[in-house]
């Protein structure tokens, strides 16, 4: 983006001018306003390159050629933005802060502006004006995005460069009638992953940026509105506004419907246009603002801001600072040269073929994020042809182009080729599986583990870096034990990389020579890839060159993967053996910076780690793929389905991936990805859908541990059944008129509790109290269960920083209050704040409950009374009862202090209802675990497995869970829940033996204050001495609790050799791709532990060993 520089013909140059500088953190605005008209007589736009310091000195040479009639001491100077504060120290500028400056602009331009909505390159902020005084004196609220770059104009030029997307292309689109697809825009990596996906599936680039521009205006609304109205007249500021009218186009989508839930009142009639503006110099209102404080204080000051010219910026610019960094890479050439002796990849050739021979193989795809890669493999294991190209955004022209070079390969050798199966995987492999009828789409995880394990069998980790996905794989005696995706962040994949080096005018190819030839490079902070490039703007206006600038980004590279995304500090823990591929290996600066930080990682063990880097690492995907292709082929004695390669040079796709394709097998109504496909004149079609039900064509039916009898999914049993009444008596009947007018009084009421957090525990006692008070059950109504669409509308009433499932809480919230109570009005609405639990464990310091679910009660009411009460607007009374479960007595006390006047009832009628409450929860909980014995009892003798949700009771919310327990469920595994494990005195002996602490956790746990995290810990001790359970550790994002459970977990776990399988950090932002990708690697490593587990019997291989590892 760029502007030339522009001199208003009305500007007075007749007074001293001043100099306003928005220095930001990808651009610099510069203007000059004459004091007395405040016109902008000269503006100019221009991206840094992280180059600020050259910036602001041309563009202060220009101002001093475009006013040669003013001396250079006459201008005054007032500087903004985020790297504005060494330029106004340099040039004797004042520094003001951003925000002020924005509002100080918006006052004097535009009087009537009531919120300000700023995004710039890597920052975003919401200013809402508040009338204050009857003297139209005003406060303001601002919000800034601090910790992460999601929905900023840096995921937008990410995205664009990485899919190849020209947006000046999209200038004369009508946005308002573009069609929107689900895209994610908390991360990059989410959105990266979505619109790919979409791309790949041909969706238009006008829907794709469009979907990208929602996702962008949804997250702020979610993220930095906290709830406000928003209210008109709205400015829209920052270059992504200016330039890309599809961004604006949405907020005007949104705010509207945003301002009627919140009452704001708006004229009728009056169009959006009007109240949600881009202004006139939208780019330059932080330079106006500066201006504009500064010539406020002038008056006062008269020196402030003096001018002192370009010649300090000069010496910036020209002048190298003392490093303050750490040392290179290479001290010196010999260790360089030592590095590449032991690491430089060997150069590979493909083996020579005789004239005439026939050449048989397996064809191995990998269609990634960004690159496509091929291989042929000859039965034996050898690679005869390997082929490489970066995506063009189409994944049917890369295959074609792969797969020519392919065979060109060997035909120029005079040989014919023969292909015994082909298999896809990456990205792209649900398509490219239908386009070329593969026999196998094998999962990446997968792919790169054969390849890993095939070239280094005694492999403990393998680290597989790509353009877009990290992947870590933690082996043990050559099977899966977990692994590792990058799901909430972006950081410290290839892609950032070579995009810093092409922004730096250095090739990816030479990037290991510029970043070895450094003796110095700063030490970058590891976290977000978008504000890390805050720290290279930074130590680029310090001196510090490309090359050193390179060097410290791929040191900071290993810190991202093990520390940020992978979170483990203790890599001596994972094995001995590193195995490192994916096409980031290919750039040696990147593994001299990995080899460097696993061996300073052991430096304290004593033990010398082993790393190696995979032969061909780039093409390690495809390689696996084709390993595991003929695996299949073999096993299953089958003739490949290839089209071969003449079809595919000819073969004809066009994709459909819109509303006429929603499926209707379900509710969801998903939109699936319907082929066309024309070869040699013949059609046929195929269609891609998120589940088996929506798909059509050929798949091979996946690995069925045993019968997916919905009754064994007990996590989607619980969600429905909690919520179910028991049906219970009066505690105490009553009788007399007044008897009968309390009842009937009890019967009118209309109680709403929202479906969330700990209700999910509690609802079986608050039923059950309800009901044997009298409250009819038809009365007692919960909010719906958690989906996408009811946490959006109820974000716009504010979002609270834990956990999702805390967020959740507006959100059902929201739906009592707009949708029940609309359709038929509510007399309560009933959110108990919950502090103790009942419990089963013993020796437990204490059974308290989250302190986040605690406190979500207050949080979530309040975004409701915040500008009015809208539960005393609609007549519903609000109940937080605080209630302490966990001691039955003083829980009626609670509930009776709270209740009293509204039910009439007495102290000894709460007691009672809350005992008999009590007696029906127990008697739920009981036939629960009965439920649980009989999906244990039930698995197939040998192989048949369940897996146990280790997670809180909430996590079986399917607005929570994103589908993943009905996903493996289908794959025909049991769903246990940790409270439907059988404890009785049968099935505890037979885990625990006579262990006196069958029912505690003091053995692996001391600090046990919380009630859910004693129960994950105790029931990881139940899943390792049991052979047929595995674990699945759910936790949410944030989740102060669950973060130091899962090193126990994991521990525990590993004692009897199980899998340990887990979804970390979840939230609202989940990608269907990337949790496709978990649950099928789950499946694979399931498959292998079953066939493990056969032939074995339990106590040699569990019990004995288990018991060995708690005694130790």
């Amino acid at each position: 983006m760029s502007r030339a520089a522009q001199r208003l013909t009305n500007g007075d140059t007749t007074v001293s001018p001043t100099i306003g500088l928005d220095v930001g953190s990808t651009t610099v605005k510069a203007i000059v306003m004459m004091a007395k008209s405040r016109d902008v007589a000269w503006s100019a736009y221009r991206r840094h390159e992280m180059r600020q310091a050259s910036v602001c000195h041309d563009f202060l040479n220009d101002i001093e050629a475009a006013f040669p009639e003013i001396p250079r001491h006459e201008f005054h100077v007032f500087v903004t933005g985020s790297g504005g504060t060494a330029v106004a120290e340099a040039i004797g500028a004042h520094f003001v802060p951003e925000t002020s400056a924005l509002c100080r602009a918006a006052e004097i331009l535009h009087p009537e502006t009531r919120t300000i909505i700023e995004l710039g390159g890597e920052d975003a902020k919401i200013v809402v004006f508040h009338d204050t005084t009857p003297h139209g004196g005003r406060r303001k609220t601002v919000s800034m995005n601090d910790k992460c770059a999601g929905g900023t104009g840096a995921i937008i030029d990410r995205i664009a460069v990485k899919t190849g997307l020209c947006i000046n292309n999209l200038q004369a689109v009508n946005w308002a009638t573009v069609r929107i697809h689900p895209v994610a825009g908390k991360c990059g990596v989410f959105a990266e992953t979505d619109v790919i996906s979409l791309q790949k599936r041909g969706t238009p680039s006008d829907e794709l940026m469009a979907s990208l521009f929602d996702s962008i205006v949804l997250q702020n609304l979610a993220v930095l509105a906290r709830g406000e109205a928003l209210p008109p007249t709205v400015l829209l500021l920052g270059g992504p506004h200016v330039f890309m009218p599809g961004l604006a186009e949405r907020w005007r989508h949104h705010l509207p419907r945003r301002w009627r839930d919140h009452g704001v009142f708006v004229p009728d009639g009056e169009p959006d246009g009007r109240l949600i503006i881009v202004p006139d110099h939208a780019l330059f209102f932080g330079a106006i603002g500066a201006v504009c404080c500064g010539q406020a204080l002038i008056a006062a000051h008269p020196s402030i801001g003096r001018y002192r010219g370009t010649e300090p910026l000069r010496r910036i610019m020209e002048e190298r600072r003392v490093p303050q960094g750490q040392a290179g890479l290479v001290r010196d050439d010999a260790e360089r040269e030592a590095f590449m002796r032991d690491y430089a990849p060997p150069a590979w050739s493909p083996p020579p073929l005789l004239p005439q021979a026939d050449v048989e193989a397996y064809l191995g795809v990998d269609a990634g994020s960004t690159s496509t890669k091929a291989v042929l493999m000859t039965p034996q294991g050898s690679i005869i042809a390997k082929a490489y190209r970066l995506s063009g955004g189409n994944p049917v022209e890369d295959l074609r182009h792969v797969a020519s070079e392919l065979r060109q390969g060997v035909e120029t050798a005079g040989a014919r080729l023969r292909i015994l199966g082909a298999g896809v995987t990456g990205y792209a492999k649900e398509i490219l599986r239908h386009v070329m009828q593969a026999d196998t789409a094998i999962v990446e995880t997968v792919a790169h583990m054969r390849a890993g394990l095939c070239a280094h069998p005694d492999a403990d980790v393998i680290c597989d870096i790509g353009g877009q996905d990290i992947k870590i794989v933690f082996l043990q005696r050559g099977a899966v034990r977990d692994f590792r995706l990058n799901t909430q962040c972006s950081a410290g994949n290839g892609f950032y990389l070579q995009a810093t080096a092409a922004m730096l005018g250095i090739s990816v190819d030479r990037y290991a020579d510029a970043a070895f030839s450094a003796r110095h490079m700063p030490d970058f902070p590891h976290g977000c890839a978008v504000f890390l490039q805050s720290g290279i703007v930074d130590v680029q206006r310090h001196g510090w060159t490309p090359g050193e600038i390179l060097a410290g980004l791929a040191a900071v590279l290993p810190k991202n993967i093990w520390l940020y995304v992978c979170q483990r500090h203790n890599l001596p823990q994972l094995g001995r053996v590193f195995v490192l591929q994916g096409g980031v290996q290919r750039n040696l600066a990147a593994v001299k910076a990995q080899v460097d930080f696993i061996r300073g990682q052991f430096r304290e063990s004593g033990i010398e780690p082993v790393i190696r880097i995979h032969e061909h690492c780039g093409e390690a995907g495809a390689l696996g793929c084709a390993m595991e292709t003929r695996r299949w082929m073999e096993a299953q004695h089958r003739t490949s389905t290839f089209i071969g390669f003449d079809a595919l040079e000819t073969i004809q796709c066009d994709a459909r991936h819109d509303d006429s394709t929603r499926c209707a097998g379900c509710g969801n109504a998903c939109i699936r990805t319907i082929l066309e496909m024309r070869v040699n004149g013949s059609k046929r079609q195929a269609i891609i859908a998120p589940c088996e039900k929506g798909a059509s064509g050929h798949r091979p039916e996946p690995p069925r541990a045993h019968n997916s009898d919905a009754g064994l999914n007990l996590a989607a049993l619980s969600a429905r059944e909690t919520f179910r009444s028991p049906g219970l008596p009066l505690a105490v009947p009553r009788s007399g008129r007044l008897g009968q007018w309390v009842i009937q009084q009890r019967e009118r009421l209309r109680i709403g509790m929202p479906r969330v957090l700990n209700m999910y525990a509690a609802a079986p006692f608050f039923l059950g109290y309800f009901r044997a008070l009298g409250v009819p059950e038809d009365r007692l109504i919960w909010s719906g269960y958690s989906n996408e669409k009811m946490y959006r509308e109820g974000a716009k009433r504010g979002c609270i920083d834990p956990c999702y499932p805390s967020k959740l809480a507006i959100a059902h919230l929201h739906d009592l209050i707009a949708r029940i109570h609309e359709k038929t009005p509510l007399t309560h609405v009933f959110f108990p704040i919950m502090d103790t639990f009942p419990t089963w464990l013993r020796g437990v310091v204490a059974t308290r409950a989250c302190p986040a679910c605690t406190g979500a009660v207050e949080a979530a009411t309040a975004a409701f009374r915040r500008d009015r009460d809208l539960f005393a607007e609609r007549g519903i009374q609000l109940r937080k009862t605080f209630v302490d479960i966990g001691d039955p007595h003083l829980a009626a006390r609670q509930l009776w202090e709270d209740w009293r006047d509204d039910l009439g009832m007495t102290r000894r009628e709460s007691l009672r209802a809350a005992e008999a409450a009590f007696a029906a929860w127990e008697d739920f909980q009981e036939a629960w675990r009965s439920k649980g014995r009989a999906v244990i009892d039930s698995l197939e003798p040998g192989r048949g497995i369940a897996l146990v949700m280790l997670g809180r009771p909430y996590h079986v919310d399917p607005g929570i869970s994103h589908g993943v327990w009905d996903a493996l469920h289908r794959l025909g595994y049991p769903i246990l829940t940790i409270e439907s494990l059988p404890i009785g005195d049968e099935a505890l002996r037979g885990l625990f033996g006579n262990d006196p602490d069958a029912l505690g956790i003091s053995d692996v746990w001391r600090p046990s204050f919380s009630e859910y995290s004693n129960r994950k810990l105790w029931a990881a001790k139940y899943i390792a001495r049991h052979p047929r359970l595995i674990g699945v550790e759910w936790s949410s994002f944030r989740c102060g609790m669950d973060a130091p459970l899962s090193a126990v977990l994991e521990a525990i776990l590993r004692c009897a050799d199980k899998p340990f399988f887990t979804f970390r950090d979840m939230d609202e932002n989940h990608s269907p791709g990337s949790l496709a990708l978990r649950i099928e690697t789950f499946a694979y490593c399931l498959e292998q532990y079953a066939r493990r587990l056969a032939g074995h019997s339990w106590p040699a291989l569990f019990l004995d060993k288990t018991q060995r590892c708690a005694d130790n």
